[in-house]
């Protein structure tokens, strides 16, 4: 007879790895929201685009943060991010 795991220790522990992952991204977003802001209003010299696209660089970073392999290259990784999404409204 083949034993069934339970998945609700693994649903459980993916829980607390999601609210772990959001806590981070969220301390990270409020450290790098002024300079995404900047740099972005820098490249478009639009202040209502540089709103619109900061928030769609930390949603695209979001989804993508667990393809950052270290930590401690966030700001550049998202800084990054801001002036690739600039420079495409640019064009």
């Amino acid at each position: 007879m083949i034993a069934h795991t339970h998945p609700e220790p693994f649903k459980k522990a993916a829980q607390i790895m999601d609210l772990r992952k959001i806590h981070l991204f969220k301390k990270f977003e409020y450290k790098y929201s002024k300079s995404v802001h900047s740099v972005i209003l820098k490249l478009t010299g639009k202040r209502e685009i540089a709103k619109a696209l900061s928030k769609r660089v930390f949603r695209m970073a979001y989804l993508d943060f667990d393809q950052l392999n270290d930590q401690s290259t966030f700001c550049i990784w998202i800084h990054r991010k801001a002036a690739t999404m600039s420079l495409k409204y640019i064009q």
